[in-house]
C-alpha cells in the first residue's frame, strides 16, 4: 500500500511504500456474512411489522363497541403471520371478544380450522383448546366441555392435558348454575368457589413444574385418584394396597 505523507521540515510530500498488509476477506466468506446480515434485518423489519400490527388488534379489541372489526383483524392478523410469536396471545385475545361478540364472528370454527392448518404441534393444542372455550361463549357449552375433555385424554403432552383440564373446570364452574352439565372426570367437577379455587391452584403448580413435560407422551395424564381397601389388614407385612 502506498502512503502519501507530509513532510514536516518544508512542507513537502513524499511517497512510501507500507510494509503493513491488508486483511481481505476471502470472496465466499464475504458473500456468506452480507448475507446473513440481510437476513438478520430482513427478520428484524417482519417483526417490528407484526408487532405494529398486533398493537393495532390489540387497541381495537379494548375499544368499545368495535369486537367485530376487531374479530375480523385479529383472523387476518393469524393467516398472515401464521409463524409469528404473537399467535398465541391473538389467539387469547380472540376467544375474549368471542365472549363479547356472542358467536356472531364464528371464532371457534375460525380456530378450529386453523388448528388443523397449522403445522406447529404447539399452537395446534391452543387453538384446539380455545376453539372450545370459544364454542361455550357461542352457547354451545355441552359440545365445549365434550371438546376440552376429548383433549384432556388425546392430547400429545402432559402440559396440554394439564390446560385442557384447567380449561374444562373453570368452563364447568362458570356455566353449572346456567346449564346441567354432567362431567367425564371427577376433578373438573367443582362445588364452591373455594374448590375451584384451589383446584386451579394445584393445576398451576403442576404447570409451573420443570418435570411437566412439553414433549409427546403415550400415556395421559391421571384425571381421578382412589385409595382402595388394603388386603388383608394392615398389620400383615404381605398386605396389597391397591391406588
Amino acid at each position: 500500500m502506498i502512503v502519501i505523507a507530509e513532510d514536516g521540515i518544508d512542507g513537502t510530500f513524499s511517497t512510501e511504500a507500507s510494509t503493513k498488509s491488508e486483511s481481505v476477506l476471502p470472496l465466499d466468506k464475504s458473500a456468506s456474512l452480507t448475507k446473513r446480515t440481510t437476513s438478520k434485518a430482513s427478520t428484524l423489519a417482519q417483526h417490528h411489522s407484526e408487532l405494529i400490527q398486533w398493537r393495532e388488534f390489540r387497541d381495537l379489541a379494548r375499544a368499545s363497541g368495535s369486537e367485530s372489526a376487531a374479530i375480523e383483524m385479529g383472523k387476518r392478523f393469524i393467516e398472515e403471520n401464521a409463524s409469528s410469536p404473537l399467535i398465541p396471545a391473538t389467539v387469547v385475545q380472540l376467544v375474549g371478544l368471542a365472549k363479547q361478540d356472542k358467536g356472531k364472528h364464528a371464532v371457534s370454527a375460525f380456530l378450529a380450522q386453523r388448528a388443523i392448518e397449522t403445522k406447529d404441534k404447539s399452537l395446534q393444542a391452543l387453538m384446539q383448546r380455545k376453539s372450545c372455550v370459544a364454542l361455550a361463549y357461542e352457547g354451545n357449552v355441552t359440545a365445549a366441555l365434550r371438546g376440552l375433555e376429548d383433549l384432556i385424554e388425546s392430547s400429545p403432552t402432559t402440559r396440554d392435558s394439564l390446560c385442557a383440564l384447567a380449561d374444562a373446570t373453570g368452563l364447568y364452574r362458570a356455566s353449572r348454575s346456567t346449564h346441567d352439565l354432567s362431567q367425564k372426570y371427577s376433578f373438573v367437577r367443582t362445588e364452591s368457589i373455594r374448590e375451584f379455587k384451589n383446584r386451579m391452584r394445584e393445576l398451576a403448580r403442576f404447570l409451573d413444574n420443570p418435570t411437566v413435560s412439553s414433549e409427546p407422551e403415550s400415556s395421559p395424564i391421571p384425571t381421578s385418584y382412589a385409595l382402595y381397601q388394603n388386603y388383608p389388614n394392615a398389620c400383615d407385612r404381605n398386605t396389597e394396597m391397591r391406588f
